[in-house]
């Protein structure tokens, strides 16, 4: 009988060692950082047996779940960094150990759960985030080399208000003023989206380009999901560590660098005469969605109501750049020293390539006429026959802009001028006694926008020299080859010593207190 029950207590021992140990092994399998130790433990037990069941579930779960984040996080973002690791961990380990088992163990069940689950969750997340972003949405590093201001939230101004004087530069479309020079990218990029809007249509954002430099010529293949096409220019000549490109050839010479040309016709063709742009230009092979025929003025022109040749030729200048930069171990030039250049329709063009491309040093806009320097406004006061928003070439520009009151423009083209700053400017107009390049209007635009340069404390990096009475077109005269060269020494060659605090109107009026309401806000 002894014997028996020995043997029978022994059973039950094992019986209750392999249920707790099957439990446990339950548990332990039970890791995986859920373990939401509810206990619930349902025990029920009627035995007396105290049954300590001294459970001690360490349960190390040693999750230490540093969770070190370093999130150094560089981005400009605003960074609530809310760091959602909630880190529920209820630990909820319902652990039913079902010992149903029903003794009346009182069941200390010691379940200390110790849980070190040393969960420390030290969640450093450093968050350096240097970010120094007061988040002004203001960051010039949002866009791209050649348009900086691409991230900032803008849209263009209001088109329909009579307004006589030309539009405040520091003034953003909503009021505010400009007073960083993060705030000025921004407000370049605002007058970038008037630009397009009523005048010359999108400049697309840098697409796919390869390059290759042999022999003194660059090759420029420029892809797009629609097709390709290639733009090639030479380099040439002897001069400094500075490269001055042609729109589509410089009026001033080298002036000391080696000088490249842009040919226009690679792009978008220029017919002078029609005023008729050409579905089967190279421009519509890698954008064809910008080619929508259009009605100009009473006559039927095959042109486009979408997009300008100012925008289009800009944007080919541009990817001339990119080029350079792809090809800079071959040739070795400075690109931080690119000038642009050109006269009459080529200093628009000129004018263009350099308010629209921030990797251009310089800009010099030779006699650019109506699209150019002169303000739409201005020209439009002029009692004289002036190349005007109704009358330059209808190709050049979107159809819409023949039909836009230059009054009622949310801006003009002291702005575009403008959008060279901080960069530097040099205005040469045309002989005050050929009223048709305006030449008065460009001089009242130039001092206009020389404000915004003023207000950088950089005046001198922008300047103006008119013809001398009698000159021809396209023919500099001695001052405005002077002044063009004082320009390059220093912009370009590196000269600082160079004055170029240069303002020379000539005998055109440069007065701007009938057509300027405003006064210059620092800009800091």
């Amino acid at each position: 009988m002894r014997s028996a029950s020995v043997l029978g207590f022994s059973i039950l021992f094992v019986s209750v060692f392999w249920v707790w140990g099957c439990g446990a092994n339950t548990e332990n399998q039970n890791s995986d950082e859920t373990s939401s130790d509810t206990d619930t433990d349902t025990d029920s037990d009627s035995d007396s047996d105290t049954d300590t069941d001294s459970d001690t579930d360490t349960d190390t779960d040693s999750d230490t779940d540093t969770d070190t984040d370093t999130d150094t996080d560089t981005d400009s973002d605003t960074d609530t960094d809310t760091d959602s690791d909630t880190d529920t961990d209820s630990d909820s380990d319902t652990d039913t150990d079902a010992d149903t088992d029903s003794d009346s163990d009182t069941d200390t069940d010691s379940d200390t759960d110790t849980d070190t689950d040393s969960d420390t969750d030290t969640d450093t997340d450093t968050d350096t985030d240097t970010d120094s972003d007061t988040d002004t949405d203001t960051d010039a590093d949002r866009g791209y080399p050649e348009f900086l201001g691409a991230g900032c939230d803008v849209t263009f101004g209001e088109y329909g208000t009579e307004n006589p004087n030309l539009p405040n530069p520091f003034e953003f479309n909503d009021g505010s003023k400009v007073s960083t020079m993060e705030e000025w990218e921004c407000r370049r990029a605002e007058i970038k989206k008037d630009l397009e809007e009523y005048e010359v249509g999108p400049k697309p954002e840098p697409p796919d380009v390869t390059a290759t430099y042999t022999g003194g010529t660059l090759n420029v293949t420029v892809k797009t999901d629609a097709g390709q096409i290639s733009l090639t220019s030479r380099i040439s000549g002897t001069g400094g560590d500075c490269l001055i490109i042609g729109t589509p050839a410089s009026s001033l010479g080298s002036l000391g660098c080696k000088t490249m040309n842009f040919t226009e016709s690679q792009v978008m063709l220029n017919d002078h005469m029609s005023s008729r742009g050409d579905p089967n230009d190279p421009y519509f092979k890698v954008y064809p969605a910008l080619w929508e025929e259009a009605l100009n003025g009473s006559e039927q022109s095959v042109g486009t109501s979408a997009i300008g040749s100012y925008s289009a030729w800009a944007w080919g200048v541009s990817r001339l750049i990119d080029g350079l930069e792809l090809t800079q171990a071959q040739h070795g030039m400075d690109l931080s020293r690119i000038g642009v250049t050109g006269c009459s329709y080529g200093g628009k063009m000129a004018l263009w390539a350099g308010a629209l491309d921030e990797r251009i040093a310089l800009t010099i806009a030779h006699e650019s006429g109506g699209g150019g320097a002169p303000a739409w406004r201005t020209s439009e006061d002029y009692p004289r026959d002036v190349e005007d928003i109704d009358s330059t070439n209808w190709a050049w520009f979107k159809d819409s802009m023949q039909t836009r009151e230059p009054h009622k423009l949310p801006h003009d083209h002291h702005e575009l001028v403008a959008m060279v700053a901080p960069r530097a400017f040099l205005g040469l107009p045309g002989d005050p006694g050929n009223a048709w390049l305006g030449p008065e209007s460009a001089a009242k635009s130039i001092t206009a926008a020389r404000e915004v340069w003023k207000a950088m404390g950089i005046e001198d990096h922008a300047g103006m020299t008119v013809h001398n009475n009698g000159g021809g077109h396209c023919s500099p005269s001695d001052k405005q080859k002077a002044a063009a060269q004082a320009f390059v020494d220093r912009f370009l060659l590196g000269i600082e010593s160079t004055n170029t605090d240069i303002m020379d109107a000539g005998s055109a009026n440069p007065d701007v207190s009938g057509v300027v309401d405003w006064t210059l806000t620092p800009i800091n």
